[in-house]
């Protein structure tokens, strides 16, 4: 917040740079920290759904798809948690890949067999119309 009282912004901090290191969002998801990930989404809201390239040799990145890739996460047990707080914050399972644009969210999670599919692409129940008395053909 003292950053911020000074003028810098969560938008400029995914500005483009040099580094070898990743963004400060792209730590908060690897080590699911769940305050900075709020942080980081209130101001930038567009990031619960794609993160842009920070260089000019790279695209951009869907959180969804990379807390889904193995070994992204510092503690794999926390994917659950990852893809309930970002669905919870507005991420879209069948937004597309931007380096697949023919393959969704919910399609690579199909493809890796991803526990996390029952999340992303809930069964459907049927849907029971209960029939009223009265109605036409009575």
């Amino acid at each position: 917040r003292a950053l911020e009282a000074r003028g810098h912004t969560a938008r400029a901090g995914l500005g483009s740079f040099d580094g070898v290191h990743p963004r400060g969002f792209e730590l908060a998801l690897r080590a699911s920290h769940w305050a900075a990930l709020d942080w980081w989404i209130s101001r930038v809201p567009e990031l619960a759904n794609r993160v842009p390239a920070v260089q000019g040799n790279q695209l951009p990145w869907v959180p969804l798809a990379r807390v889904l890739t193995p070994n992204f996460l510092a503690n794999p047990a926390s994917q659950t948690e990852a893809v309930e707080f970002l669905l919870a914050r507005g991420a879209d399972p069948w937004r597309k890949l931007p380096y697949d644009a023919g393959t969704s969210v919910v399609a690579y999670a199909r493809a890796l067999k991803s526990p996390q599919l029952v999340l992303l692409d809930p069964p459907r129940l049927p849907t029971v119309i209960a029939a009223t008395a009265g109605g036409p053909g009575e």
